[in-house]
């Protein structure tokens, strides 16, 4: 038997519909339920910048590979984002982040001063400053396009403008499985991830019960660069175990097995931790696996290429395969 028939759900950017990120094992239950309420980006296949409309799932090819892209709201706080001209935008006195493509540059006055120097029409190159409260003048020169200023720590996915700001709400991302897809007396949660940034927030996925009393997560601590593998009994915390990574960029495959007495964690093949105590759940508990905690709070915004849940606790060599770049 192989490590995929031992899978419930297997999640990859293969397939997708309006409201729905089709799993490619588990059927129609396993399909996650795709909200955001509004218009976004992605970057296609081709490398070009294209719409998706309201509820669409985007796999995005950035970086050339395809990946699940989940972000939070922002706004857009450039009012013609496709016009080389200057525009004063009021700001508060928190992390911005500015950023183009193009081989120009835009200059920054009033409540910061800085130049931002394009470095090809493809490329898209990013500021991050923190100005004072007030109004930031952005001036352009020569080839500027898909101008962005947004309220965070980091760049997100182009947002159009035209004569007005504009707000892409946040992707959320639930409802994969029932109560049958998943074994909640022993298994594997394991993901392929990558964090949006290193910034001061918690990014989770994994099973629970529809709340965060009874939990199996996978999480990012951007503050302060940890991966985190965490299982809740009862609200009662059973195992937790804290990786230190370079940073949370980066894609890991991570990997959390559970059974009774028995917690396991591999990331990129390697075991980092093993734990011969602690309790997992009555049979029929889990039955969701999610892009949060479990109640909704602290979604996983980032980039995934795979998610799956396995219906048995694996073996060191399993393991090992199963996270092995």
């Amino acid at each position: 038997m192989s490590l995929l028939d031992k899978a419930t759900i297997i999640t990859t950017p293969t397939a997708h519909s309006n409201g729905k990120l089709h799993s490619i094992k588990g059927g129609a239950v396993a399909d996650f339920d795709v909200v955001r309420g509004s218009a976004a980006t992605r970057v296609n296949a081709e490398g070009l910048i294209e719409s998706v409309a309201i509820n669409t799932p985007r796999i995005d090819y950035t970086t050339g590979e395809g990946v699940i892209l989940t972000e939070p709201q922002s706004t857009n706080l450039i009012v013609n984002s496709e016009l080389n001209n200057v525009e004063n935008i009021l700001v508060s006195a928190v992390s911005h982040t500015i950023s183009f493509y193009g081989t120009g540059s835009i200059t920054l006055s009033g409540t910061h001063s800085a130049t931002l120097v394009g470095t090809g029409a493809s490329d898209r190159v990013s500021l991050t400053f923190t100005p004072t409260a007030g109004t930031l003048i952005c001036t352009d020169s020569g080839s500027v396009d898909k101008k962005q200023v947004e309220e965070l720590s980091y760049s997100t996915s182009y947002i159009p403008t035209s004569g007005a700001i504009t707000t892409r709400l946040g992707d959320v991302v639930t409802g994969a499985g029932d109560v049958n897809t998943f074994n909640s007396t022993e298994g594997v949660l394991y993901a392929e991830i990558a964090s949006l940034t290193q910034d001061d927030t918690y990014r989770l996925m994994g099973l629970n019960d529809g709340s965060a009393q009874n939990r199996i997560n996978i999480t990012y601590n951007n503050e302060t660069n940890e991966l985190v593998f965490y299982c809740s009994v009862n609200n009662l915390s059973e195992f937790l175990f804290t990786k230190t990574l370079a940073d949370t960029t980066t894609f890991h495959k991570c990997a959390l097995s559970y059974k009774s007495n028995e917690f396991k964690v591999y990331i990129d093949g390697v075991q980092e931790n093993v734990q011969l105590s602690g309790s997992v759940y009555p049979a029929n508990t889990l039955d969701t696996l999610d892009f949060n905690l479990g109640n909704g709070a602290f979604p996983f915004y980032g980039k995934t290429k795979c998610i799956a849940v396995l219906k048995e606790a694996l073996s060191d060599e399993e393991l090992t395969c199963l996270t092995t770049i």
